[in-house]
């Protein structure tokens, strides 16, 4: 369980780190743009990456997974990043990124009502104190 907190922090401080460079960049190219140099790279990269690590895990995936990774790649990996470049790119780092913290209050919407996840009081708690700190990020000028 220590490992899979670890590489959360690790994804964490990636996904910050690459906001930075979102803005960066999209201070000279607009948003569809962008996304589309990240993924022509991030694609390659990620393919490349995943067969070093398990060279023969990709010929292993069971077809009926097939759709459902499909529909992954395209709202997370193509909708998501223009959307999260978008926002970058309108509202800035510190006010986008905050908001993009709301994955976990949709994530946990979601999983109680197509996994059938359970809400416990800390999920209630921890949605709570989601929302309202957003509220905070959002309502500050």
């Amino acid at each position: 369980m220590l490992v899979g907190v670890l590489m959360a922090i690790g994804a964490t401080l990636l996904w910050a780190a690459s906001a930075i460079f979102i803005r960066l960049g999209l201070r000279e190219m607009n948003a569809g743009t962008g996304t589309l140099i990240s993924l022509a790279i991030g694609i390659p990269f990620s393919f490349a990456l995943n067969l070093a690590i398990d060279p023969g895990a990709l010929f292993h995936v069971p077809l009926s997974l097939l759709p459902a990774l499909a529909l992954v790649g395209a709202l997370n990996f193509q909708m998501g990043r223009l959307l999260n470049y978008r926002a970058v790119s309108l509202a800035g780092v510190s006010r986008a990124m905050p908001v993009m913290g709301l994955m976990p209050l949709f994530a946990s919407i979601l999983a109680v009502v197509f996994l059938g996840e359970d809400w416990g009081v800390f999920l209630l708690l921890g949605t709570v104190a989601i929302v309202a700190g957003l509220g905070l990020i959002v309502s500050s000028q």
